[in-house]
C-alpha cells in the first residue's frame, strides 16, 4: 500500500485516445503528484503506436482484451492508494476538484463516496438532475455513474468486489456494470454517502455519445427486480 498518496486517479482509456488524454492530464500530474496517483489502463493499443509523452508521475497499463468492467478490474488490480476514482479518458478535471476530493476522504465518513458530475460546455449545468440524498438506499445505486464513484480500495479488495466482466461496454450489455459491482459492495457492508458538489465534468451535448443498445434495459430490469426484493 502506498503510503504517501491517498488517492488513484484511474483512467479507463482507448488507446486512440491515449495521446490526448496525456496531453490533457499532464500539467495536472505535475501540480498534484504529490498528493495523488495517476494510472490509464489502455485498451485496443496499435503497435505502431509510439512516441509517447508519458509524464513521470502516470503509470500505464495495458490490456490486451476489451471491456469497461475488465478495464475497471485492472484498476483495483494495479492501483495501490487506499482510494480509487474510477475515470473515463473524456471527462475534464482540475487542481481544485482533485483538492476537493481528498478533502472528502480525509473526513472519512463512507466506504463510497459520489460526487456529481458537471458539464463541459455549460459551468452552471450538471450531467444529470440530482436530488439531495440523505440516507442512501439500494434504490439510489440505480442512479450512479462509474466516474462518480470514489471509493475505498482496501474496502474492496478485502471483500473481493468486483465489476461483473460480461457486462459493460464492450460487451453485449453495454451499461449497469456500476450499478452490480455498488449492489454487491452494499450487501457486503459498504457504507456510501451522496456528495452534492461537482468534481468532474463531462460533455453533455449527447449527439455525440454512442447510445446504449436495448440490453441496458433488461440489465437494469434486473437490478431493479434484485433490490426489490432486498428492499429496506
Amino acid at each position: 500500500m502506498d503510503n504517501k498518496h491517498s488517492l488513484t486517479l484511474a483512467f479507463s482509456c482507448l488507446g486512440e485516445r491515449l495521446p490526448t488524454l496525456l496531453e490533457n492530464i499532464s500539467a495536472l500530474s505535475e501540480q498534484v503528484s504529490e498528493q495523488v496517483c495517476f494510472l490509464v489502463v489502455v485498451q485496443k493499443w496499435q503497435a505502431e503506436q509510439k512516441d509517447l509523452a508519458v509524464p513521470k508521475s502516470v503509470k500505464l497499463c495495458f490490456l490486451p482484451s476489451i471491456g469497461l468492467s475488465k478495464s475497471r478490474n485492472a484498476v483495483i488490480d494495479n492501483a495501490n492508494t487506499s482510494h480509487v476514482w474510477f475515470l473515463d479518458d473524456d471527462v475534464q478535471l482540475t487542481t481544485e476538484n482533485i483538492i476537493a476530493a481528498e478533502q472528502l476522504l480525509s473526513s472519512n465518513q463512507a466506504n463510497f463516496y459520489r460526487v456529481n458530475i458537471g458539464c463541459i460546455e455549460w459551468q452552471d449545468k450538471t450531467f444529470k438532475q440530482y436530488k439531495v440524498v440523505n440516507k442512501v438506499s439500494r434504490l439510489n445505486l440505480l442512479q450512479v455513474s462509474s466516474i462518480e464513484i470514489i471509493a475505498d480500495l482496501e474496502f474492496i479488495k478485502n471483500n473481493n468486489i468486483r465489476f461483473n466482466e460480461n457486462i459493460g461496454l464492450g460487451t453485449n450489455y453495454q451499461g449497469a456494470e456500476e450499478v452490480h459491482f455498488l449492489l454487491d459492495a452494499w450487501d457486503k457492508g459498504a457504507s456510501f454517502s451522496f456528495i452534492d458538489n461537482v468534481l468532474v465534468r463531462h460533455t453533455c451535448i449527447f449527439e455525440q455519445r454512442v447510445l446504449s443498445n436495448k440490453n441496458i434495459f433488461t440489465i437494469r430490469k434486473n437490478c431493479f427486480f434484485t433490490i426489490w426484493q432486498y428492499r429496506d
